[in-house]
């Protein structure tokens, strides 16, 4: 529906971009401010969308859950929501001598996350994904690559933010048991450059 189709003393709701809910909401609205006026409705791609809870856990032990819809991207949902999910100190895969996040483009790895459950309702790792994370442990995801309930399926998922972090990582291979780098002898910055100010 469009502001320009509303007939003479009738309501008008714009409908795109809306999610199933809101659309029919709208069109209740709509329907129930019009009695006797002819009702146009066009609608593309109307696909009810389901739910997904997404549960975090933050490397000093905080956690939260977040309602989320099946088809969002993990790093905006993340944001959206005002977690934290950057790590300042993360060397970047693209430009190791440059701080900061590439903006959800994909391909600096610093916005990595730990899948501790529901990995099988992301979307499949890329090529470019598999570069991020070549080297860290398989349940290592980059956010910014990652749709959750990718089918549209309702979903659980459960991830631990900046795994990278000291205190936040965990040695898959060592049976899921938490285990911080400098505890298994890795430090997260020894291999970051110094610079000079």
């Amino acid at each position: 529906m469009h502001a320009q189709d509303a007939p003479k003393g009738g309501v008008s709701r714009r409908l795109i971009a809306l999610d199933y809910d809101a659309t029919m909401e709208a069109i209740g609205e709509v329907l129930a401010h019009s009695p006797g006026h002819k009702v146009v409705l066009e609608a593309n791609r109307l696909v009810k969308r389901h739910k997904v809870a997404v549960e975090y856990y933050e490397p000093g032990g905080e956690r939260g859950t977040i309602a989320a819809l099946a088809g969002d991207n993990l790093r905006k949902l993340l944001l959206r929501e005002d977690v934290k999910l950057y790590d300042p100190r993360t060397k970047r895969v693209d430009q190791p001598f440059t701080e900061g996040d590439c903006a959800g483009e994909g391909i600096c790895g610093t916005c990595l996350v730990a899948v501790e459950a529901g990995a099988e309702t992301l979307s499949a790792m890329d090529a470019t994904e598999k570069v991020i994370t070549k080297g860290r442990p398989a349940t290592w995801r980059a956010a910014c690559r990652c749709i959750v309930g990718a089918e549209n399926q309702d979903a659980r998922l459960k991830i631990r933010l900046r795994p990278q972090s000291a205190g936040g990582a965990q040695d898959d291979a060592a049976g899921g048991e938490p285990k911080t780098l400098a505890a298994a002898g890795e430090d997260p910055l020894a291999s970051a450059p110094e610079v000079g100010v």
